[in-house]
Protein backbone atom coordinates (compact mmCIF):
# COMPACT_ATOMS: atom_id res chain seq x y z
CA UNK A 1 0.00 0.00 0.00
CA UNK A 2 2.85 2.22 0.39
CA UNK A 3 4.63 1.37 -2.58
CA UNK A 4 1.35 2.77 -4.22
CA UNK A 5 1.11 6.13 -2.03
CA UNK A 6 4.87 6.39 -2.98
CA UNK A 7 3.90 6.27 -6.68
CA UNK A 8 1.11 8.18 -6.42
CA UNK A 9 3.14 11.65 -5.04
CA UNK A 10 5.76 11.03 -7.68
CA UNK A 11 3.17 11.01 -10.24
CA UNK A 12 1.22 13.99 -8.41
CA UNK A 13 4.37 15.91 -8.13
CA UNK A 14 5.27 15.46 -12.23
CA UNK A 15 1.98 16.82 -13.48
CA UNK A 16 2.18 20.07 -11.55
CA UNK A 17 2.57 23.25 -12.77
CA UNK A 18 5.95 24.76 -12.91
CA UNK A 19 6.88 27.87 -10.61
CA UNK A 20 6.05 31.73 -12.78
CA UNK A 21 9.93 32.50 -13.64
CA UNK A 22 11.06 36.07 -12.25
CA UNK A 23 11.96 38.03 -15.16
CA UNK A 24 15.03 39.93 -14.23
CA UNK A 25 16.22 43.04 -16.21
CA UNK A 26 19.03 42.03 -17.54
CA UNK A 27 20.69 42.41 -21.23
CA UNK A 28 20.14 38.60 -23.53
CA UNK A 29 22.63 38.91 -25.99
CA UNK A 30 21.92 38.05 -29.60
CA UNK A 31 24.63 34.91 -30.46
CA UNK A 32 23.85 36.28 -34.01
CA UNK A 33 24.50 39.75 -33.28
CA UNK A 34 28.35 40.44 -32.14
CA UNK A 35 29.59 43.79 -29.97
CA UNK A 36 28.56 46.86 -32.35
CA UNK A 37 26.86 50.21 -32.69
CA UNK A 38 25.43 51.38 -35.85
CA UNK A 39 22.87 54.37 -37.07
CA UNK A 40 19.80 52.19 -38.36
CA UNK A 41 17.50 55.21 -39.03
CA UNK A 42 16.79 58.43 -38.81
CA UNK A 43 13.18 60.61 -38.83
CA UNK A 44 14.87 64.07 -40.49
CA UNK A 45 18.17 65.36 -40.83
CA UNK A 46 17.71 68.93 -42.40
CA UNK A 47 15.41 71.51 -40.92
CA UNK A 48 14.31 75.43 -41.36
CA UNK A 49 15.10 78.24 -39.01
CA UNK A 50 12.05 77.00 -36.68
CA UNK A 51 14.28 74.37 -35.43
CA UNK A 52 12.48 71.06 -34.31
CA UNK A 53 13.17 67.39 -33.00
CA UNK A 54 13.97 64.20 -34.54
CA UNK A 55 14.53 60.85 -33.60
CA UNK A 56 17.80 58.45 -34.24
CA UNK A 57 17.44 54.57 -34.30
CA UNK A 58 20.62 53.27 -32.83
CA UNK A 59 21.16 49.21 -32.96
CA UNK A 60 23.52 48.53 -30.51
CA UNK A 61 24.27 45.78 -27.84
CA UNK A 62 27.09 47.73 -26.16
CA UNK A 63 26.55 50.36 -24.31
CA UNK A 64 27.55 54.04 -25.29
CA UNK A 65 27.88 57.73 -25.07
CA UNK A 66 26.37 60.47 -27.16
CA UNK A 67 27.43 63.75 -27.61
CA UNK A 68 26.77 67.37 -29.86
CA UNK A 69 29.40 69.36 -31.21
CA UNK A 70 27.14 72.08 -31.38
CA UNK A 71 25.20 74.21 -28.59
CA UNK A 72 22.22 74.28 -30.34
CA UNK A 73 21.40 70.61 -31.45
CA UNK A 74 21.09 69.00 -28.28
CA UNK A 75 19.75 64.95 -27.08
CA UNK A 76 16.91 65.44 -24.83
CA UNK A 77 17.31 64.01 -21.59
CA UNK A 78 15.29 60.92 -21.06
CA UNK A 79 14.68 60.12 -24.60
CA UNK A 80 17.30 57.05 -24.41
CA UNK A 81 16.49 53.86 -22.48
CA UNK A 82 18.65 52.69 -19.63
CA UNK A 83 18.73 49.66 -21.08
CA UNK A 84 21.10 47.97 -24.25
CA UNK A 85 18.32 46.27 -26.09
CA UNK A 86 18.48 46.53 -29.65
CA UNK A 87 16.96 49.32 -32.09
CA UNK A 88 16.43 52.41 -29.21
CA UNK A 89 15.39 55.58 -30.12
CA UNK A 90 17.26 58.79 -29.29
CA UNK A 91 15.55 62.46 -29.28
CA UNK A 92 17.30 65.14 -30.48
CA UNK A 93 16.62 69.06 -30.77
CA UNK A 94 17.42 71.55 -33.07
CA UNK A 95 16.94 75.17 -32.01
CA UNK A 96 15.98 77.95 -33.79
CA UNK A 97 18.17 80.13 -36.42
CA UNK A 98 17.03 83.45 -37.19
CA UNK A 99 19.91 85.20 -37.62
CA UNK A 100 22.41 84.30 -40.56
CA UNK A 101 23.03 87.63 -42.90
CA UNK A 102 24.67 85.56 -45.74
CA UNK A 103 21.98 83.23 -45.47
CA UNK A 104 24.38 79.72 -45.27
CA UNK A 105 23.39 76.88 -44.23
CA UNK A 106 25.25 75.70 -40.66
CA UNK A 107 25.13 71.84 -39.71
CA UNK A 108 26.29 69.85 -36.44
CA UNK A 109 26.93 66.31 -35.63
CA UNK A 110 25.69 63.84 -33.45
CA UNK A 111 28.51 61.32 -32.67
CA UNK A 112 27.59 57.52 -30.59
CA UNK A 113 30.63 56.24 -29.05
CA UNK A 114 30.81 52.86 -27.16
CA UNK A 115 32.47 53.11 -23.65
CA UNK A 116 34.61 50.63 -24.45
CA UNK A 117 36.03 52.64 -27.21
CA UNK A 118 35.53 50.14 -30.22
CA UNK A 119 32.70 51.50 -32.04
CA UNK A 120 31.82 54.79 -33.06
CA UNK A 121 28.90 55.87 -35.39
CA UNK A 122 27.49 59.24 -36.10
CA UNK A 123 24.98 61.71 -38.14
CA UNK A 124 25.17 64.70 -39.69
CA UNK A 125 22.35 67.47 -39.04
CA UNK A 126 21.98 70.71 -41.01
CA UNK A 127 19.51 73.46 -40.60
CA UNK A 128 18.52 76.61 -43.26
CA UNK A 129 18.11 79.95 -41.42
CA UNK A 130 15.12 81.51 -40.86
CA UNK A 131 15.22 84.49 -42.68
CA UNK A 132 17.84 85.47 -44.93
CA UNK A 133 18.77 89.25 -44.33
CA UNK A 134 18.71 91.02 -47.60
CA UNK A 135 18.57 94.54 -48.69
CA UNK A 136 17.52 94.71 -52.97
CA UNK A 137 16.37 97.02 -54.74
CA UNK A 138 12.80 96.79 -55.51
CA UNK A 139 11.98 99.89 -57.84
CA UNK A 140 13.28 103.11 -58.68
CA UNK A 141 10.47 105.86 -60.19
CA UNK A 142 11.40 107.20 -62.80
CA UNK A 143 14.13 105.37 -64.08
CA UNK A 144 16.04 107.90 -65.18
CA UNK A 145 15.34 111.63 -64.17
CA UNK A 146 14.43 114.29 -66.44
CA UNK A 147 16.38 117.19 -67.57
CA UNK A 148 13.98 119.29 -65.70
CA UNK A 149 14.45 117.77 -62.47
CA UNK A 150 11.86 116.41 -60.36
CA UNK A 151 11.02 113.86 -57.52
CA UNK A 152 12.80 110.43 -57.49
CA UNK A 153 11.20 107.13 -55.34
CA UNK A 154 13.17 103.98 -54.45
CA UNK A 155 11.81 101.24 -52.90
CA UNK A 156 13.86 98.39 -51.14
CA UNK A 157 13.14 94.68 -50.48
CA UNK A 158 14.57 95.00 -47.17
CA UNK A 159 14.25 93.00 -44.31
CA UNK A 160 17.55 94.60 -41.75
CA UNK A 161 18.25 97.99 -40.45
CA UNK A 162 20.30 99.86 -43.16
CA UNK A 163 21.84 103.50 -43.39
CA UNK A 164 21.48 105.31 -46.43
CA UNK A 165 24.46 107.59 -47.61
CA UNK A 166 23.76 110.21 -50.83
CA UNK A 167 27.06 110.96 -53.02
CA UNK A 168 27.96 114.88 -52.14
CA UNK A 169 25.97 116.79 -55.35
CA UNK A 170 24.75 120.19 -55.54
CA UNK A 171 21.74 118.97 -57.72
CA UNK A 172 20.09 116.04 -55.77
CA UNK A 173 18.90 115.82 -52.21
CA UNK A 174 17.45 112.83 -50.07
CA UNK A 175 13.72 114.45 -48.86
CA UNK A 176 12.05 111.34 -47.16
CA UNK A 177 13.88 108.65 -45.47
CA UNK A 178 10.83 106.30 -43.95
CA UNK A 179 13.65 103.71 -43.03
CA UNK A 180 10.84 101.26 -44.33
CA UNK A 181 12.25 100.67 -47.44
CA UNK A 182 11.20 103.74 -49.18
CA UNK A 183 13.61 106.92 -49.75
CA UNK A 184 12.63 110.06 -52.03
CA UNK A 185 14.75 112.47 -53.48
CA UNK A 186 15.00 115.99 -55.52
CA UNK A 187 16.60 116.52 -57.91
CA UNK A 188 16.78 120.47 -59.80
CA UNK A 189 16.79 121.37 -62.96
CA UNK A 190 20.11 120.11 -65.37
CA UNK A 191 20.98 123.21 -67.38
CA UNK A 192 24.31 121.93 -68.86
CA UNK A 193 25.08 120.35 -71.39
CA UNK A 194 25.86 116.32 -70.22
CA UNK A 195 24.25 113.73 -68.50
CA UNK A 196 24.89 113.55 -64.77
CA UNK A 197 24.30 111.15 -62.19
CA UNK A 198 25.10 110.63 -58.17
CA UNK A 199 25.34 107.49 -56.29
CA UNK A 200 23.28 106.43 -53.17
CA UNK A 201 24.42 103.90 -50.83
CA UNK A 202 22.64 100.99 -48.35
CA UNK A 203 24.51 99.63 -45.89
CA UNK A 204 23.68 96.98 -43.30
CA UNK A 205 25.88 94.89 -40.68
CA UNK A 206 27.45 91.77 -42.32
CA UNK A 207 25.43 92.58 -45.61
CA UNK A 208 27.13 93.98 -49.26
CA UNK A 209 26.22 97.59 -49.66
CA UNK A 210 23.80 98.40 -52.19
CA UNK A 211 24.36 101.47 -54.17
CA UNK A 212 22.00 102.89 -56.81
CA UNK A 213 23.15 105.05 -59.34
CA UNK A 214 20.31 108.08 -59.95
CA UNK A 215 21.17 109.32 -63.30
CA UNK A 216 19.65 113.12 -65.10
CA UNK A 217 19.27 113.64 -68.58
CA UNK A 218 20.29 117.09 -70.02
CA UNK A 219 17.97 119.03 -72.11
CA UNK A 220 20.38 117.81 -75.54
CA UNK A 221 19.82 114.37 -74.55
CA UNK A 222 15.96 114.48 -74.78
CA UNK A 223 15.68 116.18 -77.70
CA UNK A 224 13.62 114.55 -80.53
CA UNK A 225 15.93 112.92 -82.96
CA UNK A 226 13.41 113.31 -85.42
CA UNK A 227 13.85 117.20 -84.95
CA UNK A 228 16.04 118.68 -88.08
CA UNK A 229 18.40 121.04 -86.37
CA UNK A 230 19.08 124.24 -89.22
CA UNK A 231 22.35 125.63 -88.59
CA UNK A 232 22.32 129.60 -88.28
CA UNK A 233 23.88 131.40 -90.64
CA UNK A 234 27.28 132.52 -90.54
CA UNK A 235 27.26 136.24 -90.26
CA UNK A 236 30.95 136.49 -91.72
CA UNK A 237 29.82 135.63 -94.78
Amino acid sequence: MRRYIAILALLLVGCSEPEPQTIINEIVKDPTYTDALSIVGISRSDFGGQGGTAQIIVKSNVDYNITSDQQWLTVVEGSRATDLAHNKAVTISVGEYAIDYKGVKRSGTITFASTDGNHTCAVTISQSPMDNFHIELASITPQTVPSLGGEVVITLDANVEYNVSLESVDWLSMTENQGKGTIKLTSLKNIGTADRSAIITFTAQNLEPLEITIKQLCILSETDKNTIVIPLPDSNK
